[in-house]
């Protein structure tokens, strides 16, 4: 397993030819721990493409767990909490 970090490897804000981002991609395919180690590595989670951000684009193919890792990202970066006082998450 290689121990550098990611954003030594590959540059994670990269785009495609269409220009879509690693993070756009990945939400739009569901891929979960692939999302986690982005955003563990700096990736940015409201980049557009035409538009549509990746919480868009997971949304539209149904992946809710990716909807959810994107919105504790922002609400994070806000200072914002997701859980009530007791601990209970206010995301579903």
């Amino acid at each position: 397993m290689c121990s550098a970090p990611l954003e030594k490897i590959v540059d994670i804000h990269a785009a495609d030819k269409l220009g879509r981002t690693t993070f756009f991609i990945t939400a739009q395919n569901g891929h979960e721990a692939v999302a986690r180690i982005l955003i563990e590595n700096g990736a940015r989670v409201t980049d557009t493409y035409s538009g549509y951000r990746p919480f868009d684009a997971a949304r539209q193919e149904g992946h809710n767990e990716i909807c959810r890792i994107i919105t504790e990202k922002i609400a994070k970066d806000k200072g914002i909490s997701t859980k009530s006082k007791k601990g209970v998450s206010a995301l579903l």
